[in-house]
């Protein structure tokens, strides 16, 4: 036997032997890093639609398989998002084991664009380390050009008539517009004035062609309802390609009867105090007509304090030189009032303004 200094003196100077190291076992933690988990691949990698009309809506069918190796689960609700312009439908399995494919249909509505378009469909699985993007690429020739981009006739006063035109080009010479018809026929008249040979930017490779433009005459009816109109123009063409091309129709009707001012303003009020305040109701094209009734609606005041509030009307004087009436709104400040709004609601027998109302607006200051 050596001596213990011997020992302790060759352990100290490295003589021992080498120490050979021990395979690391290949179980679970060598299993766990090799799983992927759930990874999602595109078949086609992306949709490209190439040159198309712009009065298309078209789709493509894309492939989504999970090629890793555990259960991949998209979201129903916000797995699969679109860019403005695609649409992807419900898909048919929102869960797939690994191995597995379910079919996605990409839609692409071309309509009301132009040049080149790229967007995206955006799908994320959950326990993927980040979100697959599939782009979806198209060039949208606008062949039938609708040169104003819509048919606006503006704001126009109640039973006053409008009319504006519009000028339609198409890809060739003999373009022309065959029929145009209004969504709203109740409102609008449409007439095809003629055609005539002008020039036009070629969409697809930018030089100057000869080109048919038709011009369109879109009207307002006399009896237009009062308020705001967005309708819809369908132009049918005898472009093979294009025979159809829609476009807006914007108007705003504004009632004769009008009030002034707008808000009855009461301002800060004081508690034990009195208010009045009056507003003129009068018809823009000096027509007569009559106030049935005027009526306070609120929900910020109690039956009682309600009933401290009247409203009256009268005929506006001669030297106001306008025709209509004055409308009074009055009343006493309640230690209990805190606030004094709602609407003044009045009801009149002028024709499309049966009800007109005003905003009453105020605020009682606290001692």
């Amino acid at each position: 036997m050596r001596p213990l200094a011997t020992l302790t003196l060759a352990a100290a100077l490295g003589l021992t032997a080498p120490i050979t190291a021990q395979p690391v076992s290949t179980g679970a933690a060598a299993q766990a890093e090799a799983r992927t988990g759930p990874k999602i691949q595109l078949e086609p990698a992306s949709v490209e639609f190439g040159q198309i009309d712009d009065s298309q809506i078209v789709e493509q069918v894309v492939k989504l398989t999970n090629i890793g190796d555990e259960i991949l689960r998209i979201p129903e609700q916000e797995g699969v998002k679109t860019s403005c312009g695609c649409t992807v439908p419900a898909l048919e399995k929102y869960v797939l084991e690994p191995g597995e494919t379910v079919e996605m249909t990409v839609r692409f509505d071309a309509r009301n664009r132009q040049g080149h378009q790229s967007k995206n469909v955006t799908i994320r699985g959950e326990g993927s380390d980040a979100p697959i993007v599939l782009a979806v690429n198209s060039f949208v020739v606008q062949r039938v050009q609708v040169v104003e981009g819509l048919a606006n006739l503006g704001t126009v006063d109640q039973g006053d008539t409008a009319s504006v035109q519009i000028s339609v080009r198409g890809m060739a010479p003999d373009f022309e517009v065959t029929e145009v018809i209004a969504s709203r026929d109740d409102m609008f008249q449409v007439e095809i004035l003629g055609t005539e040979v002008v020039q036009r930017e070629d969409p697809i490779t930018g030089e100057m062609i000869e080109v048919g433009e038709t011009k369109i005459e879109v009207s307002l009816m006399p009896d237009a309802p009062i308020g705001r109109t967005d309708g819809k123009l369908t132009i049918r063409t005898n472009d093979e390609i294009a025979a159809q091309k829609e476009t807006r129709t914007l108007v705003v009707v504004k009632g004769d009867v009008r009030i002034d001012p707008a808000v009855v303003r009461l301002g800060a009020l004081e508690p034990g105090g009195v208010f009045e305040q009056s507003i003129t109701v009068f018809s823009n094209k000096d027509r007569s007509f009559n106030i049935e009734r005027v009526l306070f609606v609120t929900s910020d005041l109690s039956e009682a304090d309600k009933a401290l509030i009247t409203t009256s009307h009268e005929p506006i004087s001669t030297e106001d030189g306008r025709v209509g009436h004055v409308v009074t709104f009055a009343g006493e400040v309640s230690d209990t009032m805190r606030i004094v709004r709602g609407k003044l609601v009045i009801v009149t027998d002028a024709p499309g303004q049966r009800v007109i109302s005003a905003n009453v607006a105020g605020v009682v200051r606290q001692p």
